[in-house]
């Protein structure tokens, strides 16, 4: 078992300026939310493209009509949650105070996470920050998967911080098995947990290969078996109910990845439409990024946009054809992931594209400091020293999401739900700033020191 600090930072008290200021983002915060959510932005308003599509699936469920294979496109999670919602409340209101507490909520773990990898002044940094992040309102607003992945993937993260400096086996074991249910649920909502659940993985195998000789493997051993275990009960009946309206053809919570593969290795394409007549379904879709980089071809194909195996089969023969020009897409989708002009579905209020304020302020208020931070500890995170792994569980998933969009499709809507774990190191680098300035300004005046990683046996 890894415990991350002699004394739990998140057990810090508050002063009492502090207490002033969480609670001034949890009222104004939580009041904003619910006007833009409800009244400026409801999700009645705007029932398009994908959120068409959740919609459609989400009245299916709540009917109880058989679901097809054009289901498999989607993980399950949102529709589910949409139509039991929709049961109790066809207006969708009910759904709407949903998506407001899980704005809350998302505040709340950024909250946490940084007061567990950072301590208590870097959270209510973190904290001021994710109050005022637009996008997290944004896309709490609409009838889309991002708001409930977000809490389930920054969930996980936290849970996972808890097992590993836990002091007690049986706080280490539930917390990883929860983490694992949490990945669960978040690859429920969206797949984009594959590859950031994986890389995260490898970076705690890898730190506790490198400290064998210091430390026993069993407690890293008995945490990654509770968090397979909490991952399995939500994603074998995920992959049995994907498998079974798949026409019996293995995938695990939606079967997209190949048509995203497809969507963002095939040349200057804007739009897809995938004919099944076997089935008789007819699928369009534009990737997002191709709009943004001004693509105007299209492309008619003679398969289901399901059929992962024929869309892999399409994008693999001609990355072989332009090996340079996929190479070139892939980093250009990696880049896009960050610096995109503004995101989709826009938010727009007259002249003023809220989207680009909100990516502007992303890049000068968030993602400038957090990689002054990752710049300050880079040589001792390579060297996977201990009191670094903390940033290494913060920084894995986004590499986790690099790979991911390197591989197959871009957009900025799937960077947002990690834009948290950015928030919480441009939190350290204020909190180092101010420290700096206050040492400078008060001589004679020393910061105390971090608290050390140490590890330990479980039990």
């Amino acid at each position: 078992m890894v415990a991350m600090s002699e004394t739990p930072q998140d057990a810090q008290p508050l002063t009492q300026a502090q207490r002033h200021v969480i609670s001034a983002c949890w009222l104004l915060g939580g009041f904003a939310r619910l006007v833009y959510i409800i009244v400026l932005h409801p999700a009645t308003k705007h029932v398009y493209s994908d959120m068409q599509g959740y919609y459609d699936r989400a009245v299916r469920f709540a009917m109880h009509s058989p679901e097809n294979i054009s289901d498999t496109l989607y993980p399950p999670g949102m529709p589910m949650m949409l139509g039991w919602l929709f049961r109790l409340d066809p207006s969708l209101y009910l759904a709407m105070i949903v998506q407001w507490l899980l704005s809350l909520v998302t505040m709340g773990l950024v909250w946490l996470i940084a007061r567990r990898v950072y301590g208590t002044s870097a959270a209510v940094v973190a904290l001021v920050i994710a109050t005022l992040y637009f996008p997290f309102v944004h896309y709490a607003s609409l009838l889309l998967a991002e708001a409930g992945f977000t809490v389930f993937a920054l969930g996980s993260i936290w849970l996972l911080l808890v097992a590993l400096q836990a002091t007690t086996r049986r706080i280490a074991l539930m917390a990883a098995l929860l983490a694992g249910v949490a990945v669960g649920l978040a690859s429920a909502f969206k797949n984009t947990m594959i590859g950031p659940f994986a890389v995260t993985g490898l970076v705690c195998a890898v730190y506790a290969f490198r400290t064998r000789h210091q430390y026993p493997m069993r407690g890293f051993i008995a945490i990654s078996l509770a968090l397979l275990i909490g991952l399995s009960t939500l994603m074998v009946p995920l992959a049995q109910r994907c498998t079974r309206i798949n026409d019996g053809h293995f995938c695990v919570s939606a079967n997209n990845i190949g048509m995203n593969i497809l969507l963002g290795h095939y040349g200057p394409v804007r739009e897809f439409r995938w004919v099944d007549n076997p089935h008789q379904i007819t699928l369009y879709f534009t990737a997002i990024e191709s709009t943004f980089r001004g693509y105007t071809g299209d492309v008619t194909l003679d398969f289901g946009a399901y059929d992962s195996k024929r869309n892999t089969d399409l994008a693999l023969a001609w990355i072989a054809a332009h090996p340079a020009e996929a190479l070139w897409l892939s980093l250009r989708n990696v880049w896009s992931l960050f610096a995109a002009p503004t995101f989709w579905p826009p938010a727009q209020s007259g002249r003023l594209d809220w989207g680009k304020f909100s990516q502007c302020f992303f890049w000068c208020v968030i993602l400038i400091p957090a990689f002054t931070r990752l710049a300050r500890c880079a040589t001792a995170m390579l060297r996977f020293e201990r009191e670094r792994l903390k940033e290494w569980i913060v920084l894995a998933p986004i590499i986790g999401l690099m790979i991911s969009v390197f591989i197959s499709i871009t957009e900025v809507r799937f960077r947002i739900p990690f834009d948290g774990l950015f928030i919480v190191l441009a939190a350290k680098s204020y909190i180092d700033a101010a420290r700096w300035f206050w040492r400078g300004s008060r001589p004679g005046v020393r910061d105390t020191k971090p608290q050390p990683l140490r590890l330990e046996r479980v039990g």
